[in-house]
């Protein structure tokens, strides 16, 4: 789809009051999005990336996580409750999650519990059979909610949790804090080192390239550089398709601010974009050419921080 169209349907859905709006957003991301061939596979392929980042840091897994961006399908927090976590706790601002999704990934786990292992390779075969089997008897959230140990709560402000502190040990995200307003992300990750434990850890994967560029071939992974504030917030200025464009460095420098020191971390830096940055004359905006080519170009970031 060409990105204008794009902008231009979530700007006029997101006008609508979100009553009426979020059902019809979701109705066309169900008919024309990303919804309408929903890659379970890949959910489940988060949470073993998550879980890999700490088994790579001999870091325990039987631990309770809190997971802040739940989203429309429930697919990270069920992977890691297959991959050794005693408790998941999932967080969204707004209630996004759909009973139906939820389901289609029970059924999809179900019939393919035989590839199980190739995702979560530490976990005793008979065990993750056993779970898969737990998630197939569930045919409502209900029945979900009482078979396993994941919690949800939304509507839930994650820079203002219900949750007493010192009361998770893992803090983590899925391609969540690029639609996080930078002030917005200081408090969030301010509330995160409330609630963690001493020793405990922030795990988060963050998109950093032009998510337009996702369903629009025609864009770079960094087109969305080129653009100003303002013909940025006419663009994607709403709920749906919000970006803060923030770079790598800006990041870091938000996990320091809060006192959180990043223990490890791995960037994705696009090729084609970084010989595109490299340019003599690189198409970014002035607010932006602050940074390098090779900061610019970085379109993925895996962090591992702590919390003292």
């Amino acid at each position: 789809m060409h990105y204008l169209l794009k902008a231009a349907v979530q700007n006029a859905v997101a006008w609508l009051p979100r009553p009426l709006g979020q059902p019809l957003y979701y109705q066309l991301q169900r008919r024309f999005g990303a919804l309408r061939q929903v890659d379970y596979w890949r959910h489940l392929e988060k949470a073993a990336k998550i879980a890999g980042i700490l088994r790579q840091q001999n870091l325990p897994l039987e631990r309770c996580f809190l997971e802040v961006g739940t989203g429309w399908v429930l697919g990270t927090p069920l992977g890691l409750w297959l991959a050794g976590a005693a408790e998941v706790i999932t967080v969204d601002l707004h209630s996004y999650l759909k009973e139906e999704l939820v389901l289609g990934l029970l059924t999809y786990v179900g019939a393919h519990a035989a590839e199980l292992p190739a995702l979560f390779p530490w976990v005793p075969r008979a065990e993750l059979a056993r779970k898969a089997q737990v998630l197939a008897g569930c045919h409502s959230l209900a029945e979900l909610w009482a078979a396993v140990p994941i919690r949800y709560a939304a509507p839930a402000d994650a820079t203002r949790l219900e949750l007493p502190a010192a009361s998770v040990d893992y803090h983590y995200s899925t391609n969540v804090l690029e639609h996080v307003p930078a002030a917005t992300l200081a408090g969030l990750l301010a509330e995160a080192r409330r609630v963690l434990r001493p020793g405990g850890y922030l795990v988060h994967l963050v998109d950093l390239s032009d998510h337009f560029g996702h369903d629009d071939p025609r864009r770079t992974a960094v087109h969305f550089l080129r653009h100003g504030p303002l013909a940025w917030r006419l663009l994607a200025g709403n709920r749906f398709m919000y970006q803060n464009r923030l770079r790598l460095p800006q990041y870091r420098a938000l996990f320091a601010a809060a006192g959180l020191p990043i223990a490890w971390e791995r960037a994705v830096t696009d090729a084609p974009s970084l010989a595109l940055l490299q340019a003599p004359r690189p198409p970014v905006h002035p607010q932006f050419r602050r940074f390098s080519a090779e900061e610019l170009a970085s379109v993925y970031w895996e962090v591992l921080a702590v919390n003292p």
